[in-house]
């Protein structure tokens, strides 16, 4: 996304010093997010209905899933946001699965799945187990040779050193990032407040919107200083980290810490780690994303919402999630405007 806004705004990689501006767009995000989170904006996050919210959030879990399956079947797919060429790319593709990663794959999911239904067994912890028994399997009976599994292979171990985003940059470069940092932020803050309130309605609490671009906000501010792109609310780490039963932002901050542990001192026992089952983890994460009680719901009850609802859905499928996070947003506002003139009436 960084990339593509960056070029359009006629920067390209092969540009002298390309990366620091990238991570001073990173900066100047930062700054714009934490200018809408102090002037107390998050309010117009509660216009977008939850017909809009479910629509885009069953789109995104649909393209996320459809995304992994080229590690599942241990494919080639090049990437890609929108349907139709992801289901091109798997078709022209499928003929060349593995069978034996495919294996991997589908034992891994049926059993993340299967402990999750079963009550007796939620303290049981799989993911951890799958990663330890998958890659001791692949090292030592050879499976990334002899079975050709792609694996995830060395990780850098350790972090960059500290950058300064602004040295060195003219006046007319900063002017000339101002309009792709705002865009950036614009998707971050609908991206992650789509996320938010997804997840807000399945667990039963109030998103704080003005809070979320606060924390983005100095997410972004000091990611830009240790060579960070510009960061959002990820729609497939908030559904695994929902998915292992996280109840507060206590979860985040272990996660960040056990994250820093192992990139400091654990990246090399993860060499062997097979990707199909990464693949795993995120199909019987996102599977639950897709709302198809909400579809039968509206068509009984409130047809004219169950058409919010597919526009959202298609509008993301078919366009990708940024543009149909623009749609959903869009539709949201129509339908409050709508409402607001038959009331007038």
């Amino acid at each position: 996304m960084i990339e593509s806004a960056a070029s359009s705004s006629g920067l390209h990689p092969s540009e002298p010093g390309y990366p620091q501006m990238v991570f001073l767009i990173t900066l100047m995000s930062g700054i714009f997010l934490f200018i809408l989170g102090i002037t107390q904006v998050g309010y117009l996050a509660n216009l977008i209905s939850h017909p809009v919210i479910s629509g885009f959030t069953s789109a995104a879990a649909f393209l996320i899933g459809f995304s992994q399956l080229k590690h599942l079947f241990g494919i080639s797919m090049p990437r890609d946001s929108t349907i139709i060429p992801l289901v091109k790319h798997f078709v022209n593709n499928v003929e060349d699965t593995n069978g034996w990663c495919l294996l991997m794959g589908l034992i891994g999911t049926t059993i993340i799945i299967l402990f999750k239904v079963s009550k007796k067994t939620k303290w049981i912890p799989v993911p951890l187990f799958l990663v330890v028994v998958s890659i001791l399997l692949t090292k030592y009976l050879k499976l990334d040779e002899i079975a050709h599994i792609k694996i995830v292979g060395t990780i850098p171990k350790g972090f960059l050193p500290p950058i300064n985003p602004l040295n060195n940059i003219s006046e007319s470069k900063l002017l000339k990032l101002i309009p792709v940092s705002i865009q950036i932020s614009l998707v971050i803050v609908m991206e992650s407040v789509s996320i938010g309130k997804t997840f807000a309605a399945k667990s039963g609490y109030t998103l704080q919107a003005t809070m979320e671009f606060i924390a983005l906000s100095l997410s972004n501010i000091v990611g830009s200083f240790f060579g960070s792109y510009a960061c959002a609310g990820s729609f497939t780490r908030t559904a695994v980290n929902h998915n292992s039963g996280a109840k507060s932002p206590l979860s985040n901050l272990i996660s960040g810490i056990l994250v820093m542990f192992t990139i400091l001192v654990l990246t090399p026992l993860f060499y062997f780690l097979p990707y199909t089952i990464l693949a795993a983890f995120v199909l019987s994460a996102v599977y639950k994303l897709f709302d198809y009680q909400e579809i039968i719901f509206l068509w009984r009850v409130k047809k004219r919402d169950l058409i919010v609802w597919l526009s959202a859905f298609l509008g993301t499928l078919f366009l990708g999630i940024e543009l149909g996070i623009l749609i959903s947003i869009a539709m949201s506002f129509f339908i409050v405007v709508v409402a607001s003139s038959f009331v007038s009436m």
